[in-house]
C-alpha cells in the first residue's frame, strides 16, 4: 500500500510517517503543503492520502475534493476534535475523518478500512464499465435490427436470426456481426 501523507510541519510529518508505517507496513510518501500534495498524486499512484488539517496554503478541503475526484486514492483528514463538525461536508465526499489528537488504533483501523471501500469502489467502477459496454453492444445490436427491417423489409425476429447467423457464420461476436451490417448499408 503507498500512501500519501500531507502537512504544513516536517516535523508532524515526519512523525506521522513513522507511526503510519509501523500501523500498517505501508511504504510512505510526504508533501509539505497541498501544491506540493497536488503534484505527487497526479503524477504517480496513491492508494490512500492522509491530510493532516489544516495546510499552510489551504484548509485541505479543496484539496481532498480533489483527491476524491482526480484520482484513485481514497483521502483520510487528521482534524482537531473540536472542528470536526465544520468539516461534515468531507464526509459526504466520501473522506474518513479520523479525530486528533491521533488514537493510533483508531488510524489504524481507518486506514484498513480505507483500503476494503477503495476495492470496492475498484470493483463497483468495473461493474460500471462492463455495464457500459453491454449497453453499447445493444445500441449497436438495436442499430443493426432497425437497418436490416428497414432496408429488407423483414420482421425483427428474421432480424435478429440474421445478425446471429451471420455471427455463427463468421464466428465473430454479435457485436462484431451488427457492425458488418451498420457499415454493409453505410451507416456509422
Amino acid at each position: 500500500m503507498r500512501i500519501l501523507l500531507v502537512s504544513k510541519e516536517k516535523e508532524s510529518l515526519l512523525k506521522l510517517k513513522e507511526l503510519t508505517e509501523r500501523l500498517v507496513h505501508a511504504e510512505c510518501g510526504i508533501a509539505l503543503g497541498s501544491s506540493e500534495a497536488r503534484r505527487m498524486l497526479l503524477d504517480e499512484y496513491w492508494d490512500l492520502a492522509i491530510v493532516n488539517f489544516p495546510l499552510s496554503d489551504e484548509s485541505g478541503e479543496n484539496l481532498i475534493n480533489m483527491i476524491l475526484t482526480s484520482t484513485e486514492s481514497s483521502a483520510i483528514a487528521l482534524i482537531k476534535s473540536d472542528l470536526v463538525h465544520y468539516f461534515d461536508s468531507l464526509i459526504a465526499e466520501g473522506a474518513l475523518i479520523v479525530e486528533k489528537p491521533l488514537n493510533t488504533e483508531i488510524l489504524r483501523q481507518t486506514i484498513e478500512i480505507s483500503e476494503s471501500v477503495k476495492r470496492m469502489r475498484e470493483d463497483f467502477n468495473k461493474q460500471i464499465r462492463k455495464l457500459e459496454m453491454k449497453i453499447e453492444e445493444l445500441k449497436i445490436f438495436s442499430r443493426a435490427k432497425c437497418l436490416l427491417i428497414e432496408k429488407k423489409h423483414i420482421s425483427e425476429e428474421e432480424a435478429h436470426k440474421m445478425i446471429e447467423k451471420l455471427a455463427m457464420d463468421r464466428r465473430a461476436s454479435l457485436r462484431e456481426a451488427s457492425l458488418v451490417i451498420i457499415n454493409g448499408f453505410g451507416e456509422k
